[in-house]
């Protein structure tokens, strides 16, 4: 099969770029023609990955009409089969619709994050300063406009595509309340996104209770959403009971100068930021991972967490956390806006319980086989496959 991923930015850092990066590598190990067409990019690994065609849009993305007849040009010289438009943040839509439209090739949608979105952000900053009040006074009117918005885009890839696939089945139930679809639409589907790393050839066995590395670790951007200074007031109570853990935040953002400070404030020990850096080495040596953000769409950084045997304890903010983790069995789930203390009771908990903690790592391998990439590509196989016979 011959076929086109369209982003706006590749390659890059981000969990798009990284998903692409590996279903790319495996459809194309598996003898399939795959280009990646995108407008922008970060200098980065993935543009490495053997096999795979790139090609950047020579014009800004405002330039909608030469950018299509770019498009159209090289799409002409080329016999694909599907389109696949892999972004869901980015208003750059109406490119690949148009491309598909004149070249009657089957566009894909994926959706890269629950399709509620723009419903569960929340105006968060200081409503004490000036600006705070003025944003806080008129945030919900512009709310109201960027969820209509959403609904707007989200209604124009739903009449034009093929197919449009979410990331989890409880997401295709949100998505039709969202766009109030109720007849039997056999347009959506889901797929979960891959694990990037292979738990079979990882060793997971942590020293459980050992006093050589007791780490507890927050992988991910450091913005508001992601509530990392409510991680740092529960951990003011953990480390309190546990002394000999620490606590590493690995990641960056408009956040961290803000965090710091908090962790100051707070008289926090054991306690480190690691900026952006690559988080295997932190999986490999951590026991328990963390995640308290307001929400998600299919955190990478959990499937990968638990690759390496680190149990996550996290909020449950996004339906599709139960697809990833069985509360108790792989690591533990907190209920919606659960309280500091709660947390902090649920993590000394989990820490002075060896043997469970023990058994979720070790189950945590058995648990993401099913995210596994070559699991996750037969899945897309069958997708496009199913797309062809109905053509």
């Amino acid at each position: 099969m011959n076929i086109l991923f369209y982003l706006y930015r590749y390659p890059g850092w981000g969990g798009i770029e990284t998903v692409t990066s590996t279903i790319t590598s495996e459809l194309i190990e598996q003898g399939h023609e795959v280009f990646i067409l995108s407008e922008t990019w970060q200098d980065n690994k993935h543009s490495f990955i053997d096999g795979l065609k790139i090609i950047h849009l020579p014009y800004e993305l405002e330039d909608i009409d030469r950018n299509i007849a770019f498009i159209d040009e090289f799409v002409k010289k080329n016999d694909f089969d599907f389109l696949v438009y892999q972004d869901c943040y980015v208003p750059n839509e109406k490119i690949p619709i148009e491309i598909s439209k004149r070249n009657k090739i089957p566009l894909i949608v994926f959706e890269h994050n629950t399709p509620t979105r723009f419903k569960n952000i929340r105006y968060i900053d200081n409503p004490y300063s000036a600006k705070g009040i003025i944003k806080t006074l008129f945030y919900p009117f512009f709310r109201q406009r960027y969820i209509r918005w959403d609904i707007a885009r989200k209604k124009e890839l739903y009449n034009n595509c093929t197919k449009y696939v979410l990331l989890s089945k409880s997401y295709v139930q949100e998505i039709k309340q969202l766009l109030n679809i109720n007849t039997l639409s056999n347009k959506f589907e889901y797929l979960y996104n891959p694990c990037p790393y292979n738990p079979n050839t990882i060793a997971t066995h942590k020293e459980v209770g050992s006093m050589k590395i007791n780490e507890i670790v927050s992988v991910g951007r450091l913005e508001k959403n992601k509530c990392v200074d409510k991680l740092l007031k529960v951990w003011k109570q953990v480390n309190s009971h546990c002394p000999e853990y620490r606590l590493t935040i690995v990641g960056d953002g408009a956040e961290k100068e803000n965090l710091i400070n908090l962790s100051k404030r707070l008289g926090l020990q054991n306690v480190s930021f690691e900026g952006f850096q690559n988080p295997i080495p932190y999986y490999r040596r951590a026991k328990i991972f963390l995640m308290a953000s307001k929400f998600e769409g299919w955190p990478m950084t959990i499937i990968e967490a638990m690759a390496y045997g680190c149990v996550p304890i996290v909020e449950n903010n996004f339906s599709a956390l139960n697809d990833m983790i069985e509360d108790g069995v792989s690591g533990k789930i907190l209920s919606k806006n659960t309280k500091v203390r709660n947390w902090s009771k649920c993590i000394i908990s989990t820490i002075r319980n060896h043997d469970d903690l023990r058994k979720m790592s070790e189950n945590d391998k058995t648990v993401i086989e099913r995210f596994c990439v070559d699991s996750i590509v037969h899945s897309w196989i069958n997708l496009f496959n199913a797309i062809k016979k109905c053509q």
